[in-house]
C-alpha cells in the first residue's frame, strides 16, 4: 500500500484561508493582477501585486494534457466572451449609460455585451443541446467531472459509478470543445487561434 502524500500549499494560498470544501472543489494559484492602488515602484522596479484565484477547470486540464493549445485558445476565447455576456449589461447599468451609445459616442458596454451573447448562444448552437449540458457546467459553473457526474448519478438515477461517469462527461466535453474549435475555425479562420506559447 503506497503512501497518500499531502500537496504542498504555497504559503499566500494558506494564508487566504480558504475552506477546505472549496479547497477541495477547484485547484488554487498566485496570479499577477493590477493592482487595485496603481502602479508601484520599488528601487526602479515595478512591483507585481499578486492574487490567490481559482484556477478554471479547462486551464487544469489543459496543464494535465488532456487538451491542446489550439482547444485552448478557443475555451479561453468563449470564457471571455460569456465572462462578458453575463457582466456587460451589469456594467452597463452601473456607469449610467443610456441607451446604446455612450456619452463620448464610443462602442458601448451594452452593445459589446449583445454581441457577446451573440457569440455565445452562436456556440451554444454550434455544440448542440445534448453537448452543451455538460459544455455549460464546465465553463459557466465552473464544476469539475467529478461533480457533475454525482449530479448526474443523483437525479437520473444512473446504475454507473460515478467514475464511469465521470468519464462520460469528461468524453463529452472534449466532444463539445472540439465541434467549437471546429466552429470558430470556420468562423474566424484558423489562423485567428494561434497565439505566441507562453
Amino acid at each position: 500500500m503506497g503512501k497518500a502524500t499531502a500537496r504542498r500549499i504555497d504559503p499566500m494560498i494558506a494564508q487566504a484561508d480558504i475552506p477546505a470544501a472549496q479547497m477541495a472543489r477547484g485547484e488554487y494559484d498566485i496570479a499577477a493582477v493590477p493592482n487595485p492602488h496603481g502602479e508601484v515602484y520599488v528601487n526602479g522596479a515595478l512591483k507585481q501585486h499578486r492574487a490567490v484565484r481559482k484556477v478554471p477547470h479547462y486551464q487544469t486540464l489543459y496543464r494535465a494534457g488532456t487538451i491542446d493549445r489550439q482547444t485552448y485558445n478557443v475555451l479561453d476565447w468563449y470564457a471571455a466572451r460569456l465572462s462578458l455576456a453575463e457582466s456587460g449589461m451589469f456594467g452597463c447599468a452601473l456607469s449610467g449609460e443610456v441607451g446604446n451609445r455612450r456619452a463620448a459616442g464610443s462602442v458601448s458596454i451594452d452593445h459589446a455585451a449583445m454581441q457577446a451573447r451573440f457569440d455565445v448562444k452562436w456556440a451554444a448552437g454550434e455544440i448542440g443541446q445534448g453537448l452543451f449540458e455538460v459544455f455549460d457546467a464546465v465553463m459557466r459553473d465552473e464544476l469539475t467531472f467529478v461533480e457533475i457526474a454525482r449530479r448526474a448519478c443523483a437525479h437520473r438515477h444512473v446504475r454507473a459509478s460515478v467514475r464511469t461517469e465521470r468519464r462520460n462527461q469528461q468524453r463529452a466535453f472534449l466532444k463539445a470543445s472540439k465541434r467549437l474549435v471546429d466552429a470558430v475555425a470556420g468562423r474566424f479562420g484558423i489562423r485567428g487561434l494561434r497565439v505566441a506559447e507562453g
